[in-house]
């Protein structure tokens, strides 16, 4: 009796694998077939393009229009990033510091509120 329950445990646990196995080949074997660079379908339109200057889709209107150099000279920003790094900070910190409250929580005049740090 036990030999048998051993081998339908067996056999079952076998299919299972073999289950699994299956579906882990096919779902592989569906992506290749999805990202293979030789697909079968035929596009729509395919454009008439005798090189990298043939312009003859693109609307006249936008032929005509002058040619921004990306990205600009000068941006609006330009001034602030030429700035040293932290032009005005400074940090005295210690172990002990960490434990207390942030920055943040400190009052509109930059004054600890009452109460605020550990006893």
């Amino acid at each position: 009796m036990t030999v048998f329950v051993f081998i339908f445990i067996s056999h079952i646990t076998f299919h299972c694998l073999l289950a699994c196995l299956v579906y882990i080949f096919s779902s592989v074997l569906r992506l290749t077939v999805l990202f293979s660079t030789d697909l079968d379908i035929t596009p729509p339109w395919k454009p008439d393009v005798n090189g990298d200057m043939d312009t003859k889709y693109i609307p006249e209107e936008f032929q005509r229009e002058n040619v921004a150099v990306t990205p600009p000279e000068k941006s609006v920003y330009s001034d602030f990033l030429d700035q040293p790094y932290f032009q005005r900070f400074s940090y005295h910190g210690s172990r002990q510091s960490l434990s207390r409250q942030s920055v943040l929580s400190f009052g509109d005049n930059g004054s600890i509120p009452e109460g605020a740090l550990p006893n």
